[in-house]
C-alpha cells in the first residue's frame, strides 16, 4: 500500500558539524559528572577491564576513553593498572 507524495523529493545531503566525532557525547557527558560519579565510574569500568586477558584489547579500550577525555581515559588506566597489580 503506497501513499501521496507532494512537493519537491530528493536526496539529502548531510553536512558535517565541526563537533561531530564519535566521542562528543561521551566527552561531554562526563564533564558533566560529579566526582562520585566519576569515581563510581572508574571502579565500574575498570573492574571489567582488569579481567580481560588480551593486553591490546584493554590498550583500544583506554584508547577510547582518552578520545573523550585525556583524564577519563588516564583514570580508568589507573584503576585497571591497580587491580591487576592487586590480583
Amino acid at each position: 500500500m503506497g501513499c501521496a507524495v507532494s512537493g519537491l523529493t530528493g536526496t539529502y545531503v548531510h553536512g558535517k558539524h565541526a563537533e561531530d566525532t564519535d566521542f562528543v557525547q561521551a566527552s561531554a557527558l562526563y564533564r558533566l559528572m560529579t566526582e562520585p560519579e566519576k569515581q563510581r565510574l572508574m571502579e565500574n569500568l575498570s573492574g571489567s577491564l582488569a579481567q580481560v586477558s588480551r593486553e591490546d584489547i584493554i590498550a583500544r579500550a583506554i584508547a577510547h576513553f582518552r578520545a573523550a577525555d585525556e583524564e577519563y581515559g588516564s583514570r580508568v588506566a589507573t584503576a585497571v593498572q591497580q587491580l591487576r597489580r592487586a590480583r
